[in-house]
């Protein structure tokens, strides 16, 4: 029985090391662009776990375009030091999967992707 408890224990702490190290976010992160109030872009991430789910607005003269991708995201640090976050997006946003560069100001409340500073709402 305490061999047991041991194993339970030891592959409890393992799995608590494990998904410390990896970097998670949480909530909601907004860009956008305006060109003279006729044209416009929005971009959402919502991150939730290891999911995400991006939403693209684009607006011309009136006229919207909204567009939404799912997938997964992971967070590494390269030999470098520099971190990437990796999507690899379901579905028809499957051609956009892919590694960009990333960082993350957390007393800004901003994450950077490919060089794209965003806001937590």
């Amino acid at each position: 029985m305490k061999k047991i408890i041991a194993i339970i224990l030891v592959l409890a702490m393992t799995a608590l090391v494990l998904t410390s190290c990896a970097t998670v976010l949480t909530g909601e992160y907004v860009g956008k662009a305006s060109l003279f109030g006729i044209m416009g872009a929005e971009v959402t991430y919502k991150f939730i776990g290891n999911r995400v789910t991006v939403t693209t607005k684009a607006s011309i003269a009136g006229f919207e375009k909204e567009t939404v991708y799912n997938g997964t995201y992971k967070i590494e640090k390269g030999d470098d030091g520099k971190q990437t976050i990796t999507f690899t997006y379901e579905g028809d946003g499957s051609n956009y999967s892919g590694s960009q560069s990333f960082s993350q100001d957390k007393s800004a409340k901003t994450i950077t992707i490919g060089g794209v500073t965003y806001n937590k709402k």
